[in-house]
Order: structure tokens, then C-alpha cells, then sequence
């Protein structure tokens, strides 16, 4: 008897406390791939990763389609976005689990904070492929109106 109740007790404890990880829904995010945005559709009841969809991409046949056929299934698998990517699409792999990591913090309720960008113009340089890459963008009020890579050597079509 002192079992049962304590049981319940137990049961009724994380109930009351919203032991339940996601509302149930389907929600759509996308995050820049490498050949444009991936979009996907995330399905949860209140405490499971239903089913994720890939509904939309553009990501290249035999490198990034890899990650696009291989990681829903893995993220449903692992009921989490924190899986490892596909070698040799780590940029298809990163859009997709953050997509997704968009759609559950949708589930859990959670809002984006407004993002305040700073007047100016701004630039960044990385290593690419074929050398240093520049890239100057410029912002005004709270908006990106202007993308420059002024110099660069990149392979065309792939760079």
C-alpha cells in the first residue's frame, strides 16, 4: 500500500511540474545550407521527436544530399538535434540539426530574442579554398542591405 501511494505521489509530482519536453505540433524551420536554405518540418507529441522532415534544400547531389538522407532518421533515432554530422557535409549537416534545433525550441515554447544589429559597415576575413576571403557587409537600421566578397578566388560553382 505505502508503495502505490508513493508512487502516485511520484507520478502526480512531475505531471504537475511539466514533465512534458514539447507542446505537440509540427513546426517548420530553415537555416542557410550551402547551396541556399534548408527547410524542415519537426513533429512532437508532448514528449517525443515524431518525425522530421526535410521539405526543402538545394544542397548538393553526393555531399550534402547525404546528410539530408541520412540525419532525420538519426534525430528521430536519438529524439535530440545534438547528433554528429556527415563527414564531408559538415555545412548541410550544421543547417539541418540547427533547423531542427529551431523547430523543438518552438515546441518548448522558447522565443527568439529580437536581434539588434549595429549600424555600419563590416568586414571579416577567412581561409578559403584558394586563399583568403574577404567578405564587407554593410547594415542599416537593423538590416543587412549590402553582401561584398570584392578579390575572392574560390572555385566558381563551388566556392
Amino acid at each position: 500500500m505505502k508503495l502505490s501511494v508513493l508512487a502516485t505521489s511520484v507520478l502526480l509530482a512531475a505531471v504537475s511540474t511539466g514533465a512534458y519536453a514539447y507542446i505537440p505540433g509540427t513546426y517548420t524551420g530553415a537555416i542557410a545550407g550551402q547551396n541556399g536554405p534548408v527547410k524542415v518540418e519537426v513533429t512532437t507529441s508532448a514528449d517525443k521527436i515524431l518525425s522530421v522532415r526535410i521539405v526543402d534544400q538545394k544542397e548538393t547531389e553526393g555531399i550534402g544530399s547525404k546528410a539530408v538522407a541520412s540525419l532525420p532518421a538519426e534525430i528521430v533515432k536519438a529524439q535530440s538535434a545534438d547528433v554528429q554530422g556527415v563527414a564531408g557535409a559538415s555545412v548541410s549537416s550544421a543547417a539541418i540539426k540547427k533547423a531542427v534545433q529551431e523547430c523543438l525550441n518552438q515546441a518548448q515554447g522558447k522565443k527568439a530574442a529580437p536581434l539588434a544589429l549595429k549600424n555600419g559597415n563590416f568586414e571579416g576575413k577567412a581561409y578559403g579554398n584558394n586563399g583568403w576571403l574577404t567578405v564587407e557587409v554593410t547594415i542599416k537600421d537593423n538590416k543587412i542591405i549590402d553582401i561584398k566578397t570584392p578579390g575572392q578566388r574560390e572555385t566558381k560553382y563551388l566556392g
